[in-house]
């Protein structure tokens, strides 16, 4: 009997044996002190309007990176790369702050509504959008988001 515990319990984790390990990518999830933050002034965000977010860095240190590390987890890092490198200025379009990326393959896209202190973080992934929104908000999408999602 004890033999066939044994078994049974070695059967599993022969199953995961060449599998990676769970923390393989663990270098990937942003620190925990980055998604546990007290609520910033978003209105500071202005500032950078006009300016890509590489160069006023609202996606490293500005009042919204607790909340989008939040919302993205484990995606944050390479949506941050993604929209740095290729993430337009910052524009005012109505009550939103947006930035878009060039379309094609690697898309994104970022608005903010300071208001309600929401996002919504857009990309492609294998062809297909993933869109990611803060719960409970009701963003609205600017016109060239929605024509990002078009392309």
């Amino acid at each position: 009997m004890i033999r066939a515990l044994v078994l049974f319990a070695a059967v599993p984790l022969a199953a995961c044996r060449d599998q990676g390990s769970v923390l393989d990518n663990a270098g990937d999830v942003p620190p925990a002190e980055m998604v546990t933050a007290p609520i910033q002034d978003w209105g500071m965000l202005r500032h950078a309007i006009g300016r890509t977010p590489a160069d006023s860095g609202v996606l490293t240190k500005g009042p919204i990176v607790t909340d989008l590390n939040a919302l993205l987890g484990p995606d944050a890092i390479a949506y941050r790369a993604l929209i740095e490198q290729r993430g337009g200025p910052l524009a005012r379009a109505g009550d939103m702050l947006v930035t878009v990326t060039p379309g094609g393959d690697h898309a994104g896209y970022l608005v903010v509504d300071p208001a309600q202190l929401a996002l919504e973080a857009g990309f492609r992934r294998n062809g297909a959008w993933v869109v990611k929104r803060t719960h409970s908000s009701d963003i609205v999408r600017p016109p060239a988001v929605e024509a990002l999602l078009k392309d």
